[in-house]
């Protein structure tokens, strides 16, 4: 493509922005991956006494705009539990419950896959 001297600023800025719009959808579809990655690991490290704990955990875009989107990890049904479980707790008889940590690795190791995937993305090579 021949671009004429009079028409390089805008078409420098036009390959700026669609390679701008191409990385954000990419990460963008990376973000909606890894979260739900994030929910499957936890379930799966939850406790299941009777499972509607481990079955409650969801995903949902809480915010997107055309340069950002956040998802929310949570427990739909039983967010109450959720730090009981995670940290443990005082029993009524005395003594503690010992935690169950499943949501913090969880979290992390999605934070490191974003992170890793992000890279990626931006040099492109992936």
């Amino acid at each position: 493509m021949a671009v004429k001297v009079d028409n390089l600023t805008a078409a420098v800025l036009k390959e700026l922005q669609d390679y701008s719009d191409d990385t954000m959808a990419d990460l963008k579809k990376e973000v909606k991956a890894v979260a739900s990655a994030c929910v499957a690991e936890i379930k799966e490290k939850s406790p299941a006494n009777t499972g509607e704990y481990r079955e409650g955990w969801k995903v949902k875009k809480a915010y997107e705009a055309p340069d950002d989107i956040r998802m929310t990890v949570h427990n739909d049904a039983h967010f109450q539990r959720t730090h009981l479980l995670e940290d443990g707790h005082a029993n009524v008889d005395g003594g503690r419950t010992p935690g169950t940590p499943h949501i913090k690795p969880a979290a992390d190791h999605a934070a490191a896959r974003l992170e890793e995937r992000a890279k990626v993305i931006c040099h492109g090579t992936g």
